[in-house]
């Protein structure tokens, strides 16, 4: 889900819910404070023993992309503050987040 601020989302957030996102670090590539922020919600009672809540990491996909990048005659696309358009048309105006799940562990939910 994607919110603006870290109060819209406390607001939306339904009881017994929580986000992964929950220091809200801004995932826009811009990193401009009014950009929102990328949260993955999970209700917290049948998660227990699925979701591992305190890792949660913002990738940086300029660095991430950047070896991967072979448009002859053209400069790698940087993003300036408030700039994103260019970048984004070619990858994404959001950086990739990495959460952590847990697997194999018998449970009945």
């Amino acid at each position: 889900m994607n919110f603006y601020t870290c109060d819209e989302m406390r607001a939306a957030l339904p009881a017994g819910y929580a986000s992964l996102n929950a220091g809200c670090f801004i995932t826009n590539i811009a990193a401009v404070e009014e950009h929102p922020y990328d949260h993955v919600l999970y209700r917290v009672a049948d998660s227990e023993n699925d979701v591992i809540s305190d890792y949660f990491r913002v990738l940086d996909l300029q660095d991430l992309m950047e070896s991967k990048w072979d448009v002859t005659g053209m400069a790698y696309p940087t993003v300036p503050p408030k700039q994103s358009s260019q970048y984004g048309t070619y990858f994404s105006d959001h950086n990739p987040i990495e959460f952590k799940l847990r697997y194999g562990v018998r449970d009945d939910d």
